[in-house]
């Protein structure tokens, strides 16, 4: 390989020689230049292509769209002049979503912004009529492109009437009305078709989604109607949201306290969360005297007296008589008197008063389902040591060990339930606790090496081999070949002589013998002939 790639920059080489150095420099250069448009051409195809957003109307705003964006994670974007928000062309579609389920309306869908009113500003005979009507087109098919680039939806046709707008004060307060007809990849929910409303109405303007209508292509069924309340949707979506979240962290708290014990290979939760999402008022009234009084501060009093001077009667009859008499004869002088006195006394009071708009968990109604998986390892080496396989062979012992297997040591699992029900917050009768251990059978490795392992050693060798006999050879000095003694004009003329006396005398019609040993002579050696040749012309010359 290293002479093949030697042989081929040989090659390379001489074809570089054959151009003299004016060749050499406009090969040069336009090799850089075209190199440069390649490196140009490949940033300007692979730089992302930014198109406008949002402008939002102040900072705050600013900022609650920026916090919009960033929870997504995913979309590329940039702010200019802190309110002025662009984003990937790739990403148009994403963002218009996210931005429109949250009643931000996006530049895409604003005729007064430039790039919108490049595709609605016609000629100078585009009358008005036509600008809301291209208007109308273009929204239609930004709609539909918008939704059908969710995962959820493979295609979207959207149909609008756009209330139009004179100028008058009803004709602003009149909503758009828009028909979605949607082709989808699978079931929606209720939430997913509001958000889909929610985008649309934004999008056009509307304060409600009471105009928007959406349907399924497939089966005809609405799946959105303007009839629905937003109000009522958006507290579903959003309770349904919050205890999604609330039982997926109590989920990930469970499986956190089960894996920091490193007995389980895998842990499973199923857990049934009871939510209160009604708006709770708590009033608490606490009464106190001051110190050293017995009662409160007096808040009324009423007092009443009254006093007299008279003839006091006796007792009724005749008993007071003092005499034996059988009437009536009279009494004895008296003064009385009255009071009636009425106190209200108010100790201090203190109310405090508690309200809760709801998302609480009642942990006492709440249950959970654990399903944790041990894995049990049966390793053939370890039995074979321990005499487990003196009876059965491997293949055996794994068939009768091989199924799953329920624990059932009450101690340990009552450990675990408890430690789930202090996580969750609820009794330990509501929770239900199953480990099961599964086997894993882990093959003799006999001496530790396998007929692949031996195959790769040995291929391993033989390419180090192969390449210290290369390198053994491309460093090996070649045997210096010894120099041709030079012959001396003597020598020459002697055997050139003797050959004359030997040999008849050269034909010029066919080859002699001498001839042709004198033209190989010549052919073999003609440093030698020329030699020859020079010294003969030399002594000619003198």
């Amino acid at each position: 390989m290293p002479e093949q790639v030697q042989n081929i920059l040989n090659k390379i080489l001489e074809w570089w020689k054959k151009f003299n150095t004016k060749q050499k420099a406009l090969l040069i250069s336009l090799t850089s230049v075209v190199l440069l448009a390649l490196v140009i051409l490949a940033v300007v195809m692979t730089r992302p292509t930014y198109v406008s957003l949002y402008d939002a109307a102040d900072n705050k705003e600013a900022a609650a769209i920026k916090k919009l964006l960033d929870s997504d994670g995913t979309l590329d974007y940039k702010v200019s002049g802190t309110t002025h928000f662009e984003i990937n062309a790739k990403q148009e579609s994403e963002a218009n979503m996210l931005l429109g389920t949250n009643d931000y309306a996006t530049n895409g869908y604003n005729l007064s912004k430039a790039d919108l009113s490049k595709v609605v500003n016609g000629s100078f005979s585009t009358t008005e009529a036509d600008k809301q009507k291209l208007y109308k087109d273009y929204l239609e098919t930004k709609l539909a492109e918008d939704l059908a680039a969710q995962d959820l939806i493979e295609s979207a046709t959207v149909s609008l009437d756009i209330a139009d707008d004179d100028g008058t004060l009803i004709s602003r307060m009149q909503e758009s009305s828009a028909s979605v007809s949607l082709r989808l990849t699978g079931s929606i929910s209720d939430t997913q078709a509001y958000s889909i409303a929610r985008f649309v109405a934004t999008q056009l303007g509307n304060n409600s989604t009471d105009k928007v209508t959406i349907i399924d292509q497939k089966t005809s069924k609405i799946i959105y109607s303007g009839a629905d309340q937003d109000s009522d949707l958006t507290l579903l979506s959003s309770q349904l949201d919050e205890q999604e979240r609330r039982a997926a962290s109590i989920k990930s708290d469970i499986k956190d306290a089960l894996a920091e014990s490193g007995l389980f290979s895998n842990v499973e939760v199923g857990l049934n969360l009871d939510m209160s999402f009604q708006d709770v008022e708590d009033v608490v009234h606490t009464y106190w005297h001051n110190e050293g009084m017995d009662n409160g501060e007096i808040t009324s009093q009423e007092i009443y007296s009254a006093s007299g001077t008279g003839d006091v009667g006796g007792v009724p009859g005749t008993y007071s008589n003092s005499d034996n008499t059988s009437y009536y004869t009279g009494g004895t002088d008296g003064e009385w008197s009255v009071s009636n006195q009425k106190t209200l006394y108010s100790p201090n009071e203190e109310i405090k008063t508690t309200t809760s708009k709801g998302g609480t968990i009642n942990r006492e109604n709440c249950s959970a389902a654990v399903v944790a998986v041990r894995n049990v390892v049966y390793e053939e080496d370890v039995l074979k040591a321990s005499g487990a396989l003196e009876d059965m062979s491997w293949e055996e012992y794994k068939a009768a060990n091989g199924d799953n297997r329920l624990v059932e040591n009450e101690e340990e699992m009552a450990s675990y339930v408890s430690m789930v029900a202090k996580v969750v917050g609820c009794d330990e009768s509501a929770v239900e606790f199953l480990c099961i251990e599964k086997p894993i059978f882990v093959d003799s490795e006999g001496n530790g090496r396998t007929l692949t392992d031996i195959l790769q050693i040995a291929l391993a060798v033989l390419i180090f081999a192969l390449l210290g006999f290369v390198v053994f050879r491309s460093t090996r000095k070649q045997k210096e070949t010894e120099p041709e003694p030079e012959l001396s004009v003597e020598a020459l003329l002697e055997s050139t002589a003797e050959a004359e006396d030997e040999l008849e005398d050269i034909g010029y019609s066919e080859k002699s013998e001498t001839r042709i040993l004198i033209e190989k002579f010549v052919d073999e050696k003609p440093d030698a002939a020329a030699l020859l040749l020079r010294n003969w012309l030399n002594e000619d010359w003198e």
